[in-house]
């Protein structure tokens, strides 16, 4: 898995932390690539496997592997966009793996509001 968390700063996202990722971009404006679109319309989506290995690469000592998914969320408190999380992982969540993610926004977005 990969990631990057990104916080609202004025009109766009500022990189607030990443996970094993290499080089994310600083800043992204809102409406920008497919992070930005979701945080502009505040929807979380996945996008599966055949979008989701171009821009991404997973890797370890070991090797890389292309992600099975994109898990893109807008982080949100009260109708307030606070920021947006981007997750490659290997492959596409189950319901119940999709629902943890989304119900760990809620936690994400308290800390981001301290």
């Amino acid at each position: 898995m990969q990631g990057a968390i990104y916080a609202a700063d004025g009109d766009g996202l500022a990189l607030a932390a990443s996970y094993a990722s290499t080089a994310p971009p600083q800043r992204l404006a809102l409406g920008e690539g497919l992070l930005g679109q979701c945080a502009l319309g505040r929807e979380p989506r996945i996008v599966g496997a055949g979008g989701a290995g171009t821009a991404w690469s997973i890797r370890s000592g070991l090797g890389s592997v292309a992600p099975g998914a994109l898990l893109l969320a807008p982080v949100q408190l009260r109708g307030r966009l606070l920021g947006a999380v981007e997750l490659a992982v290997l492959q596409a969540p189950d319901a119940a793996t999709y629902e943890q993610f989304l119900s760990a926004l809620d936690l994400l977005a308290i800390y981001m509001t301290e």
